[in-house]
């Protein structure tokens, strides 16, 4: 069997456009300007056998050619294609990788039949709960997440600007931090339906790029287009998850010796300055 040689996408730069990469679509959602509803492209993350993953734009003169053969989940060769470094001012970016692709005109993708190495179905970039309160003032990019969903609140339906809609809030827990989460609309509806149909209990959640918010002082995550929700996945870290779940102490928090309280004595000024080198707290 021939062997096919394929670049790394860590090692992706703007130096050429004769890449070739072996990788599979994780995510794949259309980018619309929300003034006009107008559809600008599509995106994809890709991911390769390392577990890298690196954020593509197909722009919308190129969906025609593409559209038809993207699909999430599937493994593909991907050709010719420009490699952008981000400039910084971008927001809600999907991974944390300084590079993008661009899809050129002359740029081919084929579904791979070749056998190879395997691809892990899911890459993340996962950030503890706790880190949510630093999260919150960071726009630039979206956060990947794990946690043990604790409640799940029905529906809720209102109507906004002549518009009915509706969201579903619940909340999950690492064992050291709760975090409120909201997901609007038929994003909400989806997660209701896989939650609903999960007979393992606990439910262990990974939500890939979600949006670290607050509102009211209160900190939530929620789903923006780039959002997915994976509900009892088989990956290592939802097994690691749940093992913890299943010890008394996962709802215990960790403390050293050292965060002990010191019990500070009280003194006067005027017995302050009679302390020496010698005096030791």
């Amino acid at each position: 069997m021939a062997f096919y040689k394929f670049d790394s996408l860590e090692l992706l730069n703007d130096s050429k456009e004769e890449w070739r990469i072996r990788v599979r679509a994780q995510t794949l959602w259309k980018g619309i300007n929300r003034q006009t509803g107008e559809i600008r492209g599509y995106n994809v993350i890709f991911c390769d056998d390392y577990g890298s993953k690196i954020h593509a734009f197909i722009a919308v003169n190129l969906v025609p050619k593409f559209e038809p053969i993207l699909k999430e989940g599937e493994i593909y060769i991907v050709e010719m294609f420009n490699v952008k470094t981000y400039n910084g001012d971008e927001t809600n970016r999907p991974i944390r990788n300084e590079k993008h692709i661009y899809f050129l005109n002359e740029m081919e993708m084929q579904k791979d039949v070749i056998p190879g190495l395997q691809i892990p179905a899911f890459s993340f970039d996962f950030y503890d709960l706790e880190e949510c309160d630093c999260l919150k003032d960071d726009n630039h990019f979206l956060t990947d997440m794990i946690g043990v969903i604790e409640d799940v609140h029905p529906r809720a339906n209102y109507n906004k600007d002549g518009e009915d809609k509706s969201h579903v809030a619940l909340t999950i827990t690492n064992g050291r931090t709760t975090i409120n989460v909201t997901l609007f609309n038929q994003f909400g509806d989806s997660f209701l339906q896989q939650y609903e149909n999960m007979k393992e209990r606990p439910v262990i959640i990974i939500i890939a790029c979600g949006k670290v918010s607050e509102w009211k002082n209160v900190i939530y995550i929620t789903n923006f287009p780039a959002t997915r929700i994976y509900l009892n996945v088989d990956h290592t870290v939802v097994s690691g998850m749940r093992l913890r779940y299943a010890k008394s102490e996962f709802y215990i928090m960790d403390m050293d010796e050292e965060d002990d309280c010191i019990e500070v004595p009280t003194m006067k000024v005027n017995e302050l300055i009679k302390l020496n080198e010698s005096f030791v707290l």
